[in-house]
């Protein structure tokens, strides 16, 4: 998150002596405030529903979408470094191929090709990961 909000604001990226250090720590800084913020407000929010609301079905829901996404994340890990980074910076950055390109510092060509590997590799990891569909066990005496 820190390195796509920097990316979002390198135009104040700006240092008389060429040291972006103290720039960089005070965007951590501000995404981590942020974070945090937002967490709060999540919690607050939560303590405000009632209770039956929070345990009901809407709870199934947040399990099933967190066990979707941490067998996303478990297949994204998988992937080569280059195609992860395109992934996080093209379809989860919402950046362009072109912004993607000079934060990489490959052609947009590249970014294109590594994006249609990594949506084909996501896909056949994804694939391989579904539970296979079991035949049914041949039963001989129904065939006399």
């Amino acid at each position: 998150m820190v390195f796509l909000e920097a990316w979002r604001r390198r135009e104040e990226a700006t240092s008389e002596d060429g040291v972006i250090v103290p720039w960089l720590l005070a965007v951590a800084s501000d995404v981590t405030r942020h974070s945090e913020r937002a967490v709060r407000r999540h919690r607050r929010l939560l303590a405000k529903l009632p209770p039956a609301v929070i345990e009901g079905d809407a709870t199934r829901e947040v399990s099933d979408s967190e066990r979707q996404m941490q067998q996303i994340l478990r297949i994204f890990r998988r992937l080569p470094r280059a195609e992860q980074d395109v992934l996080a910076l093209c379809v989860w950055g919402g950046r362009s191929y072109a912004e993607a390109a000079v934060a990489l510092g490959v052609p947009v060509g590249t970014v294109r090709s590594r994006l249609a590997r990594a949506h084909a590799h996501m896909r056949r990891l994804t694939e391989s990961a579904r539970p296979k569909a079991r035949l049914p066990e041949p039963r001989p005496w129904l065939d006399t």
